[in-house]
């Protein structure tokens, strides 16, 4: 999890007192939970760090540590429900191959230690390999996967959206390339990735429960990257697991251009979120969809910033300027008609349009 996110459990309660989390003292060798040796840190985030650590005898196993702060374990059960999802994930049946467990962290074990101002949760999961966002990231810039690949990730991550949302009755709210880990065994035995690996079998985990939202429970903040947002995020608009969908077709598009759908800026008096909606209206929509889509636009608390008092956009992309989503594939080389009727039925404006992640899996383009 990042810094923004933290500002937004500090805002979404008068009760939250803001505080600057702290990072449990951690080094290598350390004994922790009397159980695990450290045995180096594998990342750090504002309000995480994640090692790399080996279970005592007799097992050995090799595990990786994901270390709260101090704040967000207080947190947990009112604003933070990371806990709780790895839970009802670690309890969801794993002989069923296409229910996608194997594609969601499983929780080895869970613990409190204590540190100088407070408790640290500490989550142990299976120690991962290089995320989807290293992988991409070369010294020219980043590089886009090969269709047959995406299309592997594809099913992957669609399995582990079933099982999170039919499953676990939750919301990831935070699917993005640093979040798609591949397993360990997609490295070869010298350490770097292996390309070839890749479809011999499951190799990713969708990672990062931070943010996750059980649906029985009512939270009122900010989610998702902002680039990533959906139409009712922006608007303010009630929003579920198909908020997932929309994240994830935006990075089926990511990995096959190496480029991001939307990029959301300022433009004149402008904003970037009014910017950003606009792009998604020129892009996605057409005029004959404009007032059907209002009546689920007038839902969101936050309506009157991008509509005038007339029902239309503050900022509308004009005919002349919009490129539809096939010509903004077929400009990075992509386009099929399969792939165009995939991202369209995750990428609606109206989240009631989208397609579930068991419904997607059923298209043409990811059977091809």
């Amino acid at each position: 999890m990042f810094k923004y996110l933290a500002a937004r459990f500090r805002t979404s309660s008068s009760s939250i007192k803001p505080a600057e989390p702290l990072h449990l003292a951690l080094k290598p060798q350390q004994i922790l939970h009397d159980r695990y040796k450290i045995l180096s840190r594998l990342g750090e985030g504002y309000e995480s760090t994640v090692w790399l650590a080996e279970e005592l005898a007799p097992s050995k196993k090799t595990v990786a540590v994901k270390v709260l702060t101090d704040y967000v374990t207080s947190l947990q059960e009112e604003h933070a429900f990371e806990l709780r999802v790895m839970e009802r994930i670690t309890s969801l049946p794993t002989t069923n191959p296409t229910l996608g467990t194997s594609n969601l962290p499983l929780l080895f074990d869970h613990f409190r230690c204590p540190g100088t101002r407070g408790d640290h949760l500490c989550l142990v999961t299976e120690a991962l390999g290089p995320s989807v966002h290293t992988v991409m990231k070369t010294e020219q810039g980043r590089v886009a996967f090969p269709p047959d690949v995406v299309k592997h990730l594809t099913r992957q991550l669609l399995r582990a959206l079933e099982a999170l949302h039919d499953g676990c009755n939750t919301v990831h709210t935070d699917i993005k390339p640093d979040n798609i880990l591949f397993r360990r065994s997609t490295l070869s035995s010298d350490g770097v990735f292996d390309t070839a690996r890749i479809l011999d079998h499951d190799n990713i985990v969708l990672i990062d429960l931070g943010t996750a939202v059980p649906l029985d429970v009512e939270v009122d903040r900010l989610i998702q990257p902002e680039a990533l947002r959906c139409p009712e995020v922006l608007l303010e608009c009630q929003w579920g697991v198909k908020a997932d969908i929309w994240n994830l077709g935006c990075i089926v598009f990511e990995l096959l251009t190496a480029n991001p759908l939307f990029k959301p800026r300022p433009i004149g008096k402008h904003t970037a979120e009014q910017y950003h909606l606009a792009r998604i209206f020129g892009t996605l929509t057409n005029d004959a969809d404009y007032d059907r889509l209002q009546t689920f636009c007038q839902t969101g608390r936050k309506y009157d910033n991008f509509f005038g008092k007339n029902g239309a956009l503050k900022l509308r992309i004009g005919p002349e300027y919009r490129e539809s989503l096939q010509q903004i594939l077929e400009i990075y080389h992509v386009y099929n008609p399969e792939l165009l009727e995939f991202l369209v039925a995750m990428l609606r404006v109206d989240p009631d349009d989208r397609l579930s992640a068991s419904q997607l899996q059923k298209l043409p383009w990811l059977c091809q």
